[in-house]
């Protein structure tokens, strides 16, 4: 990890999670830390529980038979077993089997890493079971915000752009593995900074806001973060649907951004299970409940309110792209005589560095040295590659983290195109002609 990364990212064992520590975390997780509990819902023997509400589900919509494959074989191989088209619909059933045992559970698990306190807690949870993104192509209607982060990624963003409160934290549970390929990314050097997006929810494609951090995690393990870090899903280019399930908290009062659609869907949740922590929880549902269907009735519940608009956002914090485009740039890709150090050098380019060079096209070298001009837009959703980074001879989008090779343009995802190569100056030419 970089040093700024190391900073952030915490790894603590189940095992170690004394008092002090359980203060330290709930303190910090507000402050920017980011948290990873390895093996904490074995050490609450809730593994199997929340992976069997996801299982029960699927087998609302697929049928026992499914259930009992998925049961078997894990339900990462759940895009193997459920026709694409149902899916969406396993999405949902997951989402309604989590949400019957969700407030118990939650209580359970924030009190095993916070430590005691009252909590507020979104309904329903969030059931995020990524698909391996060329199984996705076979899916209709996956466009909906309802899918995004669910069972398709999503881009660089900040929770509160979408009406969550601004002290929200994410609770990110791993029911299955989560590898590089089809996890989840926080940028350290956006840290304390809320970047602008579009009307649609995506980060604007001028901001350059550095290489994520990404988590290797095992079933079991969970991440807890502020969900104001700017994060994003990996597109999956794996072969195993990832499967994860997530709690949306608050530790105080939820703060909204504007007038919130979601104000009413935060249960409270007691720090204690006497006769008055019960009758407060229950107060809150009825409350919410009224409050809900005021809301209707009044034409207030307005579902396809997804974005905050920038009215009412106070304190935007722009990261725009470092790098001024090139003069000439048609007469370098033109040169059949420089080689990959000199153009490296009228480029400005380290290795391991990647930029803009002109409206069309960006330049990385690669850390060996090779240096390749290509076109700007990520052939999955757009992002300019500009803004990416470089490991190995491997560039990565900025939003979804699709490693492509700098050598053939390839992704992992088969079904993507290729980015195109301008041109490509490789150091191995100046080597031998040395």
């Amino acid at each position: 990890m970089s040093g700024k990364a190391s900073e952030l990212v915490v790894d603590l064992d189940a095992a170690s999670l004394q008092s002090s520590v359980r203060t330290r975390l709930r303190t910090e997780v507000g402050q920017g830390k980011v948290f990873v509990v390895r093996g904490a819902l074995q050490a609450l023997g809730l593994l199997a529980e929340l992976r069997a509400a996801t299982i029960e589900g699927a087998g609302r919509v697929a049928g026992p038979a499914a259930a009992e494959r998925l049961e078997a074989e894990g339900f990462e191989h759940v895009h193997e077993v459920v026709p694409g088209a149902d899916i969406p619909d396993v999405m949902r059933a997951a989402t309604a089997a989590h949400a019957a045992i969700a407030p118990a559970l939650a209580k359970r698990i924030c009190r095993f890493l916070l430590g005691p306190g009252h909590l507020y807690l979104e309904e329903p949870p969030n059931v995020r079971f990524h698909v391996p993104y060329d199984a996705t192509r076979s899916i209709e209607d996956l466009g909906s915000p309802e899918f995004s982060g669910r069972i398709t990624p999503h881009g660089p963003h900040h929770d509160s752009w979408y009406y969550c409160p601004t002290n929200g934290v994410d609770v990110w549970m791993a029911l299955g593995p989560v590898t590089r390929g089809n996890g989840l990314s926080i940028y350290p050097e956006a840290d304390g900074r809320i970047l602008p997006c579009d009307d649609r929810g995506v980060v604007r494609r001028d901001q350059s806001f550095g290489p994520p951090v990404n988590f290797e995690m095992d079933p079991g393990d969970i991440l807890v973060f502020a969900g104001e870090h700017l994060h994003s899903s990996e597109i999956n280019s794996t072969s195993l649907t990832r499967h994860v399930v997530s709690y949306r908290i608050s530790l105080d009062r939820p703060q909204f951004v504007g007038n919130s659609p979601y104000g009413h869907r935060y249960r409270y949740l007691a720090a204690s299970d006497g006769r008055a922590g019960a009758l407060a929880e229950r107060a809150s549902v009825l409350i919410g409940r009224a409050r809900r269907s005021v809301d209707r009735r009044l034409g207030r519940a307005n579902t396809t309110r997804w974005v905050v608009s920038a009215a009412e956002v106070d304190g935007f914090d722009a990261m725009p792209a470092r790098h001024g485009l090139v003069d000439d740039v048609d007469d370098l890709l033109a040169d059949d005589e420089a080689s990959a150090a000199q153009v490296a050098a009228r480029l400005e380019l380290e290795p391991g560095s990647v930029r803009a060079v002109s409206e069309r096209l960006c330049a990385a070298r690669t850390e060996g040295g090779d240096v390749v001009v290509f076109r700007r837009s990520c052939p999955h959703q757009g992002a300019d590659l500009a803004s990416g980074y470089v490991e190995g001879s491997t560039l990565h989008c900025p939003w979804h983290n699709l490693p492509i090779d700098l050598g053939t343009g390839a992704s992992p995802c088969r079904t993507l195109r290729h980015i195109g190569i301008e041109r490509r100056w490789s150091s191995e030419v100046a080597d031998r002609a040395r």
